[in-house]
């Protein structure tokens, strides 16, 4: 091989190179952004995780409060049971008053008739008129 040959060669082997290198910088570029796109990803996977226990707290204490208001529910139905149970009885109590309310005024009635028969009786044998 001569000179002219070789130095060919050696140019060859620098283009070979010189392309090498700038596939190489491509290649170096390319991780760079891989690896950002990495941390991005690790990011959103962190805030994935942080979101995920946030709502898994929040499910715990929506089933304590859902707990809380089916105790208070429970609560509720057996307080409103006793207050029928209550209503009943005073709707009892206030027949029973109004029937001995209606005999009260009927006994009322008739003692005012039996006043009002005696004050005529008084009134007749008292009267100056007719010489009683």
């Amino acid at each position: 091989m001569n000179r002219q040959e070789q130095l060919e060669q050696l140019y060859q082997r620098l283009a070979c190179l010189e392309d090498l290198h700038e596939e190489i910088e491509n290649l170096a570029g390319i991780r760079i952004l891989l690896a950002e796109r990495v941390n991005s990803f690790l990011d959103r996977l962190n805030n994935c995780r942080q979101e995920r226990q946030r709502l898994i707290h929040e499910l715990e204490h929506f089933n304590e409060v859902d707990g809380y208001c089916t105790d208070i529910a429970h609560v509720l139905v057996n307080d409103s049971v006793k207050l029928e149970q209550g209503l009943s009885l005073l709707s009892g109590s206030l027949r029973a008053l109004n029937f001995e309310s209606s005999s009260l005024e009927d006994s009322i009635s008739d003692v005012e008739v039996e006043i009002e028969s005696v004050s005529r009786q008084t009134s007749i044998r008292t009267n100056p008129i007719r010489g009683h």
